[in-house]
């Protein structure tokens, strides 16, 4: 459809123009991510056009935003034969790929240009780190945006994004970028969001927030330190995460502190070999629901490609010696049980 541009009385109809090929639309995107930007989304950085994903092939833009998150985006021409099923497919293949790869390995494959994106959009050093360690704890989560960007709606493409985006976790978009000729000269570009942020807006709380950190954070594990008893070690540095080990547990399994927007008392699994302990997780979160002060206690089956996790959620702000004390009660609850586990498998 066209644009009627009006100005100064004068109307001036302005019509659509095809993409000379994805190239141009990819060059259009890179230099000006605002159009992929949602009302209220941080401004995106681009670190790099055809960002190659060992074993996965070769993403057409890499963004990261202002927040430390990492984005990917898929170009299609509706003129390009490549089936629906095929790019969405592709796409989540990238994401997977990248979210396997620590902050300082993505930087690495791309000479440095994912630290070189973040700092342009952060105007001090302190806040450079932050959000440095933020797209760690994306990564690590496997938290990464995915977008497809369109020159026109194809009924197909809506129906499979918009299907991902309405029933999984995945923070999945869809995007119209169209093209107009100015006869007074030049071209003006429209973005129209399809499947936007909107489209999964009634999914579970904090199930799609980036990490970040907290201003309570350090507070809670302040208060951890001073848990009555002899409480387990805390491990890391991260201004977002520390791991709470047991002794005789693998590193892959741990219990964990997580602030996102809210603060989280966790069980994680991030190793393969121990992913048959999710269902025990499952068990144990539904009989713990109940049982924490100002939180709700849940099995998260998507954590770290699909290994598991048990997240105490806490509301937003609950005092930080509540959700020292509640990690107590979790770990009373939980690891005797996930001990035996270990040792019968």
């Amino acid at each position: 459809m066209p644009i009627v541009k009006i100005s100064d009385n004068k109307t001036t109809v302005l019509t659509p123009e095809a993409y000379a090929d994805e190239g141009e639309l990819e060059r259009l995107l890179e230099s000006n991510p605002a159009l992929l930007v949602e009302q209220g989304d941080p401004a995106l950085s681009s670190v790099m056009r055809q960002y190659r994903l060992s074993g996965a092939g070769i993403a057409d833009l890499f963004f990261v935003d202002s927040q430390g998150l990492p984005v990917l985006v898929e170009v299609k021409l509706a003129r390009n034969p490549q089936s629906r099923r095929e790019v969405i497919a592709q796409v989540f293949d990238y994401a997977a790929t990248l979210a396997e790869q620590t902050v300082d390995e993505v930087d690495r494959d791309t000479d440095g240009k994912v630290e070189a994106a973040l700092r342009r959009v952060c105007s001090q050093e302190s806040e450079f780190k932050v959000r440095w360690q933020a797209l760690a704890a994306n990564l690590r989560s496997g938290t990464v945006r995915v977008i497809v960007a369109v020159d026109m709606e194809s009924p197909d493409l809506n129906r499979i994004v918009g299907f991902i985006a309405a029933h999984s976790d995945l923070d999945v978009r869809l995007v119209v970028v169209e093209k107009y000729r100015d006869p007074a000269g030049g071209l003006v570009y429209a973005s129209t969001p399809v499947v936007s942020a909107e489209t999964y807006a009634s999914a579970a709380p904090d199930a799609r927030a980036p990490a970040r950190p907290s201003l309570g954070f350090q507070a809670v594990l302040d208060a951890w330190l001073e848990v009555e008893g002899a409480p387990l070690p805390l491990v890391g540095r991260d201004p977002v995460w520390r791991q709470v080990r047991v002794p005789d547990w693998p590193v892959g399994l741990h219990y964990e502190f997580l602030a996102g927007t809210r603060i989280g008392a966790e069980i994680h699994i991030e190793a393969a070999a121990l992913k048959p302990l999710a269902p025990l997780l499952g068990r144990l979160a539904a009989g713990l629901e109940n049982n924490f002060e100002q939180a709700v206690c849940q099995f998260d089956p998507k954590w770290s490609r699909g290994r598991g996790r048990l997240v105490v959620l806490h509301e937003e702000g609950t005092a930080p010696d509540v959700i020292a004390r509640n990690m107590r009660l979790l770990i009373e609850a939980t690891r005797e049980r996930i001990t035996a586990a270990l040792k019968g498998k």
